[in-house]
């Protein structure tokens, strides 16, 4: 019986005032935040960007590349003035950029593998001659290596 007494109603838990109402009429805020955000930026920056947050007149935008940052960066200027007509940004003073590192889940390493033509004896000779004409032993001696290592390339 002492259990029945901790269980509350639904209505008490997204009554004003709750914390649970608190968090959710934060988040629709957020939302609509987020989305005059996108909205105002240009598809292929809005594509690679997220909100991270906006507090005290300060945006922080996040993205996974330095390149879209750096646009991001040349833009803050034109996207600021843009934001700043929206009734729920009109307090907006600065956009901080910052560059994140990618989940590690996210992550797929790539599959791609160079693939390398045999050199022809033709070409191995010619590094071979070279390094007798040339008149430095290191450049010499690295040709002659050079020359060995396309001569056995493929060979194991």
């Amino acid at each position: 019986m002492g259990r029945e007494n901790n269980i509350k109603p639904v209505k008490d838990l997204i009554f004003k005032g709750s914390r649970l109402h608190t968090m959710t009429k934060t988040s629709l805020v957020f939302s609509r935040i987020d989305n005059i955000i996108m909205g105002s930026l240009p598809s292929m920056l809005s594509d690679n960007c997220h909100t991270r947050s906006y507090r005290d007149g300060i945006l922080i935008l996040t993205t996974y590349s330095n390149a879209v940052a750096t646009q991001l960066r040349y833009n803050t200027p034109n996207i600021l003035s843009r934001l700043q007509k929206q009734p729920l940004l009109e307090d907006i003073i600065r956009i901080d950029i910052k560059v994140i590192a990618k989940p590690k889940e996210d992550y797929i390493p790539s599959k791609r593998q160079r693939s390398l033509t045999k050199a022809s004896r033709e070409n191995c000779n010619m590094l071979k001659d070279t390094a007798d004409t040339v008149n430095s032993d290191t450049l010499a001696n690295s040709l002659r290596h050079l020359a060995n290592t396309l001569e056995n390339y493929g060979k194991d």
